[in-house]
């Protein structure tokens, strides 16, 4: 117990660390609130330590279903008004004793009294404004998201959060929002709008997008690995609902990050992306419940189970078929569904705890976390507290305490291996005692026990060659998986590092680098994924009949934009009318296009690669003949196996040695024949047969 104290100590320092950041700083918690449509900034020590920033919120002039023009302000003071306080929706704000609901238009207005020596630029920061508004400070369109207008047909919502720079001579600023929202059922400003210096609020929307994909990298890159357990450990399906789970949050990681949907992801619409953040709230609560079901099945009701699953299913149909409008009003029911389940699950380790499942005590700590943060986004979604969006960071938490109990189950497993060793120590010795009295009949079976010594000697051959593969199989694999890994870690933490320093150009080239690196990893597992398929023999085959020229034709026109860049030439010759024969198209074109690559990637720019047809015993024989560098006559064979490149290659084109591992499965299926051979003249010919029949 006091180890788990320890880990969870250690865990709550990493989650305090790992909080975004903008709910930290005491910037954001001014104690200058406006007043009666005006706030008084006049003694606000703008350079002072943390506090840069201000919020501009409090009580706002507010003027409902109008667009007053900015000119109008200040110097018509007779139009009615009403006071409203931002941030929060208009929804149940009372203008002649009715109540407002969600869909509407109106102009907020708000007089700010600035330093009288404040010579910096500023910049205002606008987060969630539902769902199209612009932006006037001083009669000037400072910035805007989507078209306002008065009706559902007349304007178009968007979701942008914009930090914009400014410069103003005037100690005082107008500040006009004209707002419209006939798309979801709440609506106005409903998140903090902060005045800042511009250094500052530029810099804090610079290292938001970094955090973000900071945690989506560590959680989607987690949900692959558990979900790729499943091919190792096909008994356990909890590996299944954990991975799921953890790819749902890495999407909703994205989905929630306000400046990467608005920058990095602009064409995703507002309904679409709406949508897609509300169902994955609907799909992460059913898969999280199956997780914790599987870990510990007889503390969990399954028909109750059932009835979460049920709910999840009903919900997300209503999200797919309806509106934002009619499914964001409805929310608030399964907000109380997901507290409810978080309590059943509480209730599930309290009994799981009591009986010493393994693994109870620390994975209670982790849910803790996770429930914890989910409850306190669910109120922050539903308004009552400023405080939120920290889900990924207890999910983060909760991570580190699954990898902490599955340490202790492998440390479990090595203390009963090394039990287990001693107890068949001693029962060797307990044998040997009886070796004299069966001296006879160890001669009389001495020749049958030659025999089996000889099998016993070759199957330890095979097994060591085995264990050799194995081991090498995993430093390969621990070493691709690990490098775009830590080329993601490190682009992200010299961006973090180093963001006050670096232009909008460097900060695109990290991300970028993180892009190509992520990319590299998702390629490398996809075809880690398909070989173990391959090899396992659980890939459908889908044999028709087909002419290899037709499938050449068609790898040859995918890759024309490679040929193209190296100046490479294909000549294509046909020694005999090729007939149609049964294949799997998809899987011929994966080998054509790993076998034309790595001979376009190997070969010298503006030279020839021919591309020859024969047949032969009943059997047609594609070969690939280039001019590049050639593989050495002791690896021809090795290219073919997992995880192997050729001395000559290894070094220049950053492959994971799987491509010609696959093509050798495929062709394999097919009852074909792959092999190479070095050219006279240099170059490689690398050939398959396929049977006719």
């Amino acid at each position: 117990m006091r180890r788990i104290r320890i880990c969870f100590s250690y865990q709550l320092i990493i989650l305090a660390i790992l909080l975004p950041q903008q709910y930290v700083y005491p910037s954001q918690l001014p104690t200058n609130r406006a007043v009666d449509g005006v706030l008084d900034l006049r003694v606000w020590d703008y350079n002072a330590s943390f506090n840069h920033t201000v919020s501009i919120s409090g009580e706002w002039k507010f003027y409902w279903n109008q667009f007053v023009q900015p000119r109008e302000f200040p110097w018509n003071n007779e139009l009615p008004f009403q006071k409203i306080k931002i941030p929060s929706a208009w929804n149940g704000h009372k203008i002649n004793n009715q109540e407002l609901g969600g869909k509407g238009f109106a102009t907020y207005y708000l007089k700010v009294l600035l330093p009288d020596d404040l010579v910096q630029d500023l910049a205002i920061s606008v987060n969630s404004i539902y769902s199209a508004y612009k932006l006037y400070i001083n009669n000037i369109l400072i910035s805007g998201a989507g078209e306002i207008g008065i009706s559902y047909d007349s304007m178009v919502p968007e979701f942008r959060p914009v930090v914009k720079e400014f410069f103003t001579q005037s100690n005082e600023l107008h500040i006009v929002i004209h707002v419209s929202n006939f798309n979801h059922h709440k609506g106005g400003i409903r998140k903090v709008i902060r005045l800042g210096l511009a250094s500052h609020l530029l810099w804090e929307s610079s290292i938001y997008p970094l955090i973000s994909i900071f945690f989506f990298s560590c959680i989607g890159i987690m949900g692959v690995y558990h979900l790729g357990m499943v091919f190792i450990r096909k008994e356990d399906k909890s590996p299944i609902f954990f991975g799921l789970f953890c790819l749902i949050t890495a999407i909703r990681t994205i989905m929630n990050s306000q400046y990467i949907i608005g920058y990095s992801l602009p064409m995703i619409e507002w309904e679409l992306s709406e949508k897609i953040k509300y169902l994955t709230f609907c799909t992460v609560i059913p898969i999280f419940t199956m997780y914790i079901a599987a870990l510990f099945p007889k503390e969990f009701s399954l028909s109750l189970l059932r009835g979460i699953q049920l709910l999840g299913i009903i919900f997300s149909a209503i999200i797919l078929v309806f509106e934002t409008s009619v499914f964001s009003a409805i929310m608030v029911f399964y907000h109380v569904l997901a507290i409810s389940a978080g309590i059943y699950i509480f209730y599930v380790m309290y009994r799981a705890s009591r009986l010493h499942r393994p693994g109870a005590h620390i994975t209670s700590f982790g849910f803790l976390v996770v429930f914890i943060t989910m409850f306190i986004d669910i109120l922050h979604v539903n308004e009552m507290i400023r405080f939120g969006n920290i889900t990924p960071a207890g999910l983060f938490f909760f991570i580190f305490s699954q990898s902490i109990f599955q340490f202790h189950q492998h440390a479990r497993a090595y203390t009963k291996i090394e039990l287990l060793t001693e107890e068949l120590s001693k029962k060797t010795k307990t044998l040997e005692s009886y070796g004299e009295t069966l001296e006879k009949e160890v001669n009389q079976k001495t020749s049958e026990l030659i025999v089996a010594l000889d099998k016993t000697e070759k199957a330890k051959v095979v097994a060591e060659k085995a264990n050799m593969a194995k081991s090498e199989f995993l430093a390969n694999m621990s070493h691709e998986l690990r490098t775009p890994m830590q080329a993601i870690l490190g682009f992200s933490k010299l961006g973090i590092e180093r963001v006050t320093q670096l232009s909008r150009e460097k900060i695109k080239t990290y991300y970028e680098d993180i892009y190509s690196s992520g990319n590299r990893l998702l390629g490398l597992l996809n075809s880690l994924l398909d070989l173990s398929k391959l090899e396992a023999g659980k890939t459908t085959y889908s044999m028709s009949k087909c002419n290899i020229h037709d499938i050449i034709h068609i790898i040859l026109k995918e890759l024309k934009p490679l040929i193209l860049s190296k100046q490479i030439s294909i000549d294509c010759v046909e020694k005999i009318n090729t007939k149609p024969i049964k294949l799997d198209k998809e899987k011929i074109l994966q080998v054509f296009s790993n076998l034309l690559s790595n001979a376009i990637n190997y070969s010298d720019s503006k030279t020839q690669i021919q591309i020859r047809i024969d047949e032969k015993n009943n059997k047609q024989i594609v070969s690939i003949i280039d001019q590049g560098v050639g593989i050495p006559s002791q690896e021809l064979n090795a290219v073919f196996d997992k995880f192997i490149q050729s001395s000559k290659t290894k070094n220049n084109a950053g492959g994971t040695g799987l491509g010609l591992a696959i093509c050798k499965e495929i062709i394999k299926a097919h009852k074909g024949r792959i092999w190479a051979v070095n050219n006279p003249v240099g170059g490689t010919t690398v050939s398959f047969s396929i049977p006719n029949e």
